[in-house]
């Protein structure tokens, strides 16, 4: 049976919902009126408008997760072990929460790929699959896109979130970074970090750690409001990602940790480390241990089991906690589907986890969407971009639809007592989502890429062609345009690799030219459209994502610096004027696009960048759907003035979006 289905014959505790049946449990949890009401009936309206605008921008038309081989590094040059001061203690291998034991079972959510109005629905499906905690990271360059400008807002409400959590009866566990990975462009870093030539990402260099210092400032007043210890559901804190698969200078961790405490972080600190590209454990390759307690990712039991004898073997004291049980895997554009573990793999070795007593936390529960466009890029196998959908393979899916994986989790919490079944009853939760197909939905409306160039702001002129980090306000996302006028010529030639996919256009024709980290040669003839006294040379540039985690020792982080790179040479000759477009799709220029008078009547396709309308009417409240594109190429989706994110036709499974209407 599922959870949901024992509501008629379970009774609920009423002494709180300590997740392990102990001896001397006689805890007396604060209760949580557990109320639901579906989205729809909040928010029903009629006749919704869904505005869907689909920019054909381009028409034309991990690192292994195995485990530890070799020998593991000394580290018996660390002294001291960790002790938490905070409300989440631990004491011979065992958790403890106020003075009473617990077991943590976890899930990830981020907030940032998940809509406001589904995150209490999504929390209480993790409590009714037997988990207590919620894990989230937080992601710096969402909350600060502009360097000075702070945004919590909306998918964005980050004390909103931790509030719902409280509300549903979750703990929190967050990673407050400021590197976090998580699948992110550079990690949750801000690309307006690499402004800022000599940079030096996740290090202590100076122009680094100042800015990390402004943005711990300007959060941890929330942060620490939010802990445990003050009301709130926060019981432990994670400093950094995988700090050991990156670098062994732990100066680093130490400053982040002083900095952290000193702004009022008081409850349990955590450091979180998988394996480095040799197969060296992170955790000892950056000893921590004595400032943080040490946990670990893997898929693999047979393999984790490693590092779980590694942390026992720091002290009997510490508890084990794999803190990145991964559920499945991200993928990326133009590779085959990788799910990650299948059933039978993923309910194997979570059997195996659970029966060492071990607790765990599932990365991902829920992985949602990359809204936006937000999703970074691979490098440990050469560049590789991540897809817009974040389903990862997760007992819930990307639009929320429990999964056998959910399942299974549930019964093997209940076969080896980490939860109780009267702890699994909540009312009037629906196993999936309402969803609707709608149909074909007609285009009604074109706008050419010359209008979409008129409505840019802050256009700017130079020599040189800059990155999109050295335009005079910074670019973050989208594409970056770069115009200049030629003599007749034949052969354009780059002298560096595009960062990361160019489309040449010459007097407004595709070429039908694209360089990409894929493509072998920079030259290309040009002579058939080259054919006046002067010709307009146009190279459409788009940021396909800034890698998040990179090769140990690595400098490759600090230079994500998006668009042209080195010169342009026509008949070898090197330009050196250029008119520079910023199409950032923000939400700024999407409403200057929106009011616009220049849309034309749709009549047919077009073999140039531009973009295309269409509306769909609901009379009667909406629901989420997905959006087919097949016969489309590549670009973005827009609906009712939100970035869905892209879509590419490389696969895998890319010509399907998850549209939310509601």
């Amino acid at each position: 049976m599922w959870p949901w289905e024992w509501k008629d014959t379970l009774k609920r505790r009423k002494d709180g919902y300590t997740p392990v049946k102990t001896e001397d449990d006689t805890s007396k949890s604060r209760q949580h009126k557990l109320q639901t009401k579906s989205f729809l009936e909040k928010n029903q309206k009629k006749g919704i408008a869904a505005i869907i605008v689909i920019a054909a921008v381009v028409v034309f038309f991990s690192w292994p997760r195995g485990g530890f081989k070799g020998e593991i590094p000394d580290v018996s040059h660390v002294k001291h072990r960790y002790k938490s001061h905070g409300s989440l203690t631990f004491k011979s291998g065992e958790f403890f929460l106020d003075t009473y034991p617990i077991k943590i079972v976890s899930g990830t959510m981020h907030y940032f790929r998940v809509v406001p109005s589904y995150w209490e629905e999504r929390m209480k499906k993790m409590k009714a699959c037997g988990l207590n905690t919620l894990q989230t990271s937080i992601p710096w360059n969402l909350h600060e896109k502009e360097q000075g400008v702070y945004d919590f807002g909306q998918n964005l409400d980050l004390g909103e979130y931790l509030e719902t959590a409280k509300r549903v009866g979750l703990h929190v566990i967050v990673n407050l970074g400021p590197y976090i990975g998580s699948d992110l462009e550079l990690g949750g870093l801000p690309s307006w970090l690499l402004r800022d030539t000599d940079m030096e990402l996740r290090t202590n260099h100076e122009g680094y750690m100042t800015t990390v210092k402004n943005y711990f400032v300007y959060l941890m007043p929330l942060i620490k409001q939010k802990q445990h210890s003050q009301g709130g559901p926060i019981i432990a804190v994670q400093i950094e990602h995988q700090y050991g698969s990156f670098s062994k200078d732990t100066k680093h961790l130490y400053t982040l940790k002083k900095l952290m405490v000193q702004l009022g972080v008081s409850e349990m600190l955590l450091s979180s480390d998988g394996w480095t590209e040799d197969n060296k454990l992170g955790m000892a390759v950056a000893p921590f241990h004595d400032a943080a307690l040490p946990t670990v990712s893997f898929s693999n039991f047979e393999e984790g089991k490693t590092a779980l004898d590694h942390i026992t073997s720091l002290s009997t004291d510490f508890p084990l906690f794999v803190s990145n049980y991964w559920s499945g895997r991200n993928n990326f554009w133009g590779d085959s589907y990788n799910p990650g573990p299948t059933l039978k793999e993923f309910t194997s070795n979570l059997e195996e986890l659970l029966i060492t007593g071990a607790s765990v936390n599932f990365y991902m529960f829920h992985g949602g969407t990359n809204i936006e466009s937000i999703a970074g890029a691979s490098d440990r196998h050469g560049y590789q971009p991540g897809v817009t959908s974040y389903d990862y393979d997760a007992p819930l899916t990307e639009c929320g639809e429990t999964t056998p994986k959910y399942k299974a989790i549930t019964e093997l919490l209940l076969k080896y007592d980490y939860v109780r079944p009267e702890d699994l009853v909540l009312p009037e939760i629906s196993r999936d989502p309402l969803r609707t197909a709608y149909g074909t939905v007609e285009i009604q409306a074109f706008l050419s890429f010359e209008n979409m160039l008129s409505r840019v702001k802050g256009v700017q002129r130079s020599r040189f062609s800059l990155t999109m980090e050295e335009l005079n306000r910074g670019q973050r996302s989208g594409y970056i345009l770069y115009r200049t006028t030629i003599p007749g010529s034949s052969i354009v030639r780059l002298t560096d690799t595009p960062r990361d996919r160019m489309q040449l256009l010459v007097n407004g024709i595709n070429m039908g030219t694209v360089f990409d980290w894929t493509t072998t040669t920079r030259t290309t003839d040009i002579s058939s459209e080259c054919i006046f006294i002067n010709n307009t040379l146009d190279l459409l540039v788009e940021n396909t994502g800034r890698v998040s985690e990179v090769k140990p020792g690595s400098d490759w982080l600090d230079k994500q610096r998006k668009g042209l790179h080195g010169d342009v040479l026509f008949d070898r000759h090197t330009v050196n004027h250029w008119t520079i477009y910023s199409l950032d799709f923000s939400s700024n220029y999407l409403n200057r696009i929106k009011t616009f008078d220049s849309w034309k009547p749709f009549t047919s396709p077009r073999l140039v960048p531009g973009m295309y309308r269409a509306e769909l009417n609901i009379n009667q409240p909406p629901t989420d759907t997905f959006l087919s594109l097949s016969g489309w190429q590549k670009g973005m989706v827009f609906v009712n003035g939100n970035n869905i994110g892209r879509y590419w036709n490389v696969g895998p499974r890319s010509l399907y979006m998850y549209l939310l209407l509601t």
